[in-house]
């Protein structure tokens, strides 16, 4: 424990099943400059809007302007977009992170107190059945964001050798970088293109993260919450055993304790709902259009290849196309888990030993499950509720969207 300001805040590292917990979040986090740490100087506090900066800069106007480039070319288009489309979301969790810094580290603080409270061995390897889902999870995200940005960089520079031999392609563009590029400059000069090309390197890194950390951070903090809600129920289950029905004091404070807890849990909830609502709307329509325009190129790639099968661009079409399905199913999963542990207080009422209550104890508890029948939930902008329903939703709506690209293809 630390104090600060006369307050005392828990030391997030203070507990190794907790830093057991958060796996490759952090170092994933910690990458983008979107991991608060106790002791942080100004610079790491805001090295998060640095890479924003940088992003902007390097990637998202020249890609931007490179459109403009395409116009009328529909596959050129439509595969620049989705660069962008992706790029721009990035952007956007990285600003959010570094906005919502406080939010962040106290979630994290309370995750913490969380771990440090006394538990049993039943509750502990409760919240371990959580923990080994989120790490499983930060493992994804992590070696897919590396596998990701490999291909990427592999692609982009075979392509830029490519594009370096056609003597057909738009003077405009800037070639040899990672992205399709206009810059207001000439870059022919290796003064000039390498020390872009490196910091467009390193930027594609820091994009690729911002596009994944996020994800399995926040899905950390709703799978961590599912877990709590877990063990709360378990506790509603027990709340009836020989020493409360001999002592109703004891039960009356057993019950006061559940409808605290429940109530802590409520706001931290509500908290995550209103802190990344917005983003988690922003990953809903990005999934939308990022799945349809990346179906349409892997389509157009089967379709009108001419004897030279572009392997590594497939791979990578495919790979970004799961990478970025797989994240958002992580929020619909985290969602509807959720949805179901915040919900289920009645059943777990009907698993305890109800039939053994008075009146008066039995009434109480029928108030307090009453009040669980509406569930936590994490929603997309107050307009969709993140569940496995709208995942399904989703995929269907993109392959809706693609048939159209299609026809107008055709």
């Amino acid at each position: 424990m630390t104090k600060t300001g006369g307050k005392s805040r828990v030391n997030v590292h203070d507990n190794a099943d907790f830093v057991y917990s958060y796996g490759w979040n952090r170092t994933m986090m910690h990458a983008i400059g979107g991991w608060p740490e106790e002791n942080d100087n100004i610079i790491e506090r805001n090295r998060i809007f640095f890479n924003a900066f940088a992003l902007i800069l390097f990637v998202v106007l020249p890609q931007s302007a490179s459109l403009s480039v395409f116009w009328g070319d529909l596959n050129a288009v439509i595969e620049c977009f989705s660069v962008t489309l992706a790029i721009n979301l990035s952007l956007l969790k990285l600003l959010w992170l570094g906005v919502q810094r406080p939010t962040v580290q106290n979630l994290l603080e309370m995750m913490a107190q969380d771990w440090l409270e006394p538990r049993t061995l039943e509750e502990n390897e409760e919240m371990m059945k959580m923990t080994k889902i989120v790490r499983l999870i930060s493992s994804l995200s992590f070696y897919g964001t590396i596998s990701l940005f490999v291909a990427y960089v592999s692609v982009q520079i075979l392509i830029g050798f490519e594009m370096r031999n056609d003597p057909n392609v738009d003077p405009r563009l800037s070639i040899g970088f990672l992205y399709t590029s206009v810059f207001p400059f000439d870059t022919s000069s290796l003064s000039i293109f390498i020390p872009i090309w490196i910091f467009q390197f390193f930027m594609t890194y820091v994009s690729m993260a911002s596009y994944s950390s996020p994800d399995s951070f926040i899905g950390m903090f709703v799978f961590h919450q599912c877990g709590q809600l877990k063990l709360l129920r378990r506790k509603l289950e027990t709340i009836v055993d020989k020493e409360t029905i001999e002592n109703p004091q004891k039960f009356w404070k057993k019950l006061g304790e559940i409808v605290k807890r429940h109530e802590h849990l409520n706001e931290r909830a509500s908290d995550i709902e209103e802190n990344f609502n917005k983003v988690f709307l922003a990953v809903t329509l990005v999934s939308i259009f990022a799945t349809c325009t990346q179906g349409f190129a892997v389509i157009t790639l089967l379709r009108e290849t001419d004897g030279n099968f572009p392997v590594l661009k497939m791979i990578f079409l495919l790979v970004f196309t799961t990478y970025d399905l797989g994240h958002f199913f992580v929020y619909c999963l985290a969602g509807d888990i959720l949805m179901t542990e915040s919900s289920n207080f009645g059943v777990s009422l009907y698993n305890s030993r109800w039939y053994d209550l008075s009146p008066k104890e039995a009434k109480s508890v029928l108030i307090f499950t009453s009040r669980c029948i509406i569930p936590q939930q994490i929603t997309g902008g107050k307009f969709v509720v993140l569940s496995l329903p709208l995942f399904a939703t989703v995929v269907k709506t993109s392959a809706s969207f693609l048939s159209v690209l299609l026809a107008m293809k055709m």
